[in-house]
């Protein structure tokens, strides 16, 4: 059963990204708390039907206020940049690298060490890198590491795959105080409530203009996060994070037929690469 809500979440996060391109132009913010804002009545019917309603105790309030909920925060605006500033077979792929950012940060926040299994996957994450950016006909694979960092939205990627690491690593870790169908929904609502004055400094016929788009948006994104959550909870999550990283895949799919993007098998073979890196991360 987890395989098959990872598979269905790989997709809603594809096709999440699909329109997070398509509102280019309006608040990454703005988009966030439309994302958090769908998804938290989904999160609260769950909760109330797989999980039990609790007041977690004062620590798990302190880091979620003063460290999940920044981060989320900054992950959520930098990662739709990301994906609004280059091709999104360019930009996708680059999030299997957080697994990579995982094991130093793993190591650091909660003690774990990664094996032979693990270092092998972190080779193919980078080599998989150079064929983001690699084209067809170049024999110089340090070529295509260059052509990808001068991609607008890579740098923005990276950093957002890093944060992503670390609220993991946290997420992780505040388990301890409340199961993870109950965390996601306080924590989804409190962003929704930290970033409900942006409404106010957003155009409103504009947005009247991409109201299609916007209801696409929030009906992937609450989808996609309660899938996420549920999925945590149904196998482990180092196994569930890189069966719903096969999202990288479905993005190029998506790059060639809504924004026809060139050079899909060069970034097909790179996005399968970084897969096949985070499961040997995660069998590790």
């Amino acid at each position: 059963m987890g395989v098959l809500v990872g598979l269905a979440n790989a997709l809603s996060v594809g096709l999440l990204n699909v329109f997070l391109k398509k509102l280019t132009g309006l608040n990454p913010n703005f988009l966030t708390w439309v994302r958090v804002a769908s998804a938290a009545p989904i999160l609260a019917i769950l909760v109330t039907a797989f999980s039990t309603w609790a007041i977690p105790p004062l620590p798990y309030w302190l880091i979620v206020v003063f460290v999940t909920l920044p981060l989320e925060i900054v992950l959520a605006a930098t990662g739709t940049k990301a994906v609004q500033l280059s091709p999104l077979s360019v930009i996708s792929p680059i999030a299997a690298t957080t697994s990579i950012f995982l094991i130093p940060v793993g190591y650091l926040l909660l003690g774990e060490v990664p094996t032979w299994f693990g270092a092998a996957g972190v080779l193919l994450a980078v080599v998989g890198s150079f064929f983001l950016g690699w084209r067809y006909g170049e024999n110089k694979f340090h070529e295509g590491l260059r052509d990808l960092f001068r991609e607008p939205g890579s740098h923005p990627a990276l950093f957002s795959a890093f944060v992503a690491s670390v609220v993991i690593a946290i997420a992780k870790f505040t388990f301890r105080y409340a199961p993870p169908l109950l965390s996601a929904f306080y924590i989804t609502a409190l962003m929704a409530i930290a970033l409900t004055p942006l409404l106010f400094f957003q155009s409103k016929s504009h947005l009247r203009l991409r109201t299609k788009d916007l209801s696409a948006l929030a009906a992937f994104s609450g989808v996609g996060i309660a899938l996420h959550y549920v999925g945590l909870s149904l196998i482990a999550a180092a196994y569930y994070v890189s069966i719903k990283r096969l999202s990288v895949v479905f993005s190029v799919f998506w790059g060639r037929m809504f924004f026809q993007e060139r050079h899909t098998i060069e970034r097909l073979i790179g996005a399968a690469l970084m897969v096949a890196g985070v499961v040997l991360i995660a069998l590790g």
